[in-house]
């Protein structure tokens, strides 16, 4: 009689778990359930400048606090394009056109879920395009928060000019 106990019990605390594993993200982001490596460097930041017939995309994670040195993914049109870890940015060239911009993070320690946002926009060729995210393990609101925006080139400039450079060497980024 323990052993079926035992196994419901089982099941039912590891259900949250392995639907979050199984969560299947929007078609914005990359693989579900893999979350890049992340190495960052402090180093002096040259300014971020398109190739030519591209649009960059600059990405800067802004943490007040290291929140489990939480690992923000962040997909373009379906496929991961690098993370950030901290307060830390990295850039990305992608084609002209509509856009489609996904963030997640994996909080498989905070409610056993995981949390995305998604925005998008139009990169035009030979434009930099700035975006902040934010990481909110819930103490302001009791659930962890992810988000993503548009900021303007002044105030990414700023943001990256504060953070360390990531590159997550599975995409290339």
């Amino acid at each position: 009689m323990k052993a079926p106990l035992a196994a419901f019990a089982a099941a039912v605390l590891l259900f949250p778990y392995l639907a979050a594993v199984a969560q299947t993200l929007p078609p914005a982001c990359g693989l579900s359930g893999q979350t890049l490596k992340v190495k960052t460097t402090k180093s002096a930041h040259a300014p971020i400048h398109p190739a030519p017939g591209t649009a960059t995309l600059v990405f800067a994670n802004n943490e007040s606090e290291c929140i489990g040195c939480a690992v923000v993914n962040v997909g373009v049109d379906g496929h991961w394009v690098g993370a950030n870890q901290g307060n830390s940015y990295f850039a990305v060239a992608v084609a002209p056109g509509e856009r489609h911009v996904c963030v997640y993070w994996s909080v498989r320690e905070a409610y056993l879920r995981s949390v995305v946002d998604l925005t998008e926009l139009h990169a035009e060729a030979g434009q930099v395009d700035y975006f902040r995210t934010d990481v909110d393990n819930g103490s302001r609101t009791g659930q962890p928060q992810l988000r993503v925006w548009a900021i303007s080139p002044d105030e990414g400039n700023f943001l990256v000019s504060q953070s360390s450079l990531a590159s997550s060497p599975s995409t290339g980024h």
